[in-house]
């Protein structure tokens, strides 16, 4: 791709500029130091190691067999626009990279969660489009986010189990399985 080195410099200023300084604080005080380092660093690395093509649909799709970011073809003759929810999904992917969990219950407040950070460290929450779209995370409550946060990125099987029972007292199944179909769509 004949703009990768800049999206190469674009996505290195990201990283240092707006989820390097933030992230430590987010992770949880049961990490060492040394493991909070590792985990930026894996970041870093996920994100510089990227490589680029271009998507025909005006979205940005991760091939994760070639390690491979698509984005979308309208950056190819206007590289600066869409540049926040092309450096969202980018922050999002990198912040979703280092979470162990894979548990298809727990899966969609994982994505949302990784969605909200990314929101936050690229803008703000006034750029989001949909006002409600992080009411499921705020209703888990204090308790719900302090082990949805452990989980995350640490995959600590005990906050997971407590994670659940929150969530199982929060919200029926219904409504658990019906944001399971949504947060398997795109951002939009």
């Amino acid at each position: 791709m004949k703009q990768e080195n800049s999206y190469q410099k674009n996505i290195v200023t990201i990283f240092d500029n707006k989820m390097k300084p933030i992230i430590p604080g987010l992770m949880p005080n049961t990490l060492t130091e040394e493991q909070v380092v590792d985990r930026i660093e894996a970041m870093r690395d996920f994100m510089t190691t990227l490589s680029y093509d271009y998507n025909q649909e005006n979205s940005v799709s991760y091939d994760e067999a070639k390690h491979m970011v698509k984005v979308p073809s309208v950056l190819k003759e206007n590289p600066a626009s869409n540049d926040f929810d092309l450096q969202h999904d980018l922050v999002q992917l990198t912040v979703s990279s280092i979470c162990p969990v894979r548990d298809k219950e727990v899966l969609p407040y994982m994505n949302l969660y990784a969605d909200s950070l990314a929101t936050v460290m690229v803008g703000d929450i006034t750029l989001e489009k949909n006002p409600n779209r992080y009411d499921k995370l705020e209703n888990l409550g204090k308790q719900g986010m302090e082990l949805l946060n452990g989980a995350f990125y640490t995959g600590n099987q005990e906050m997971l189990q407590a994670l659940k029972q929150v969530i199982g007292t929060t919200y029926t199944n219904q409504e658990v399985a019906s944001f399971e179909n949504e947060t398997a769509k795109t951002r939009g």
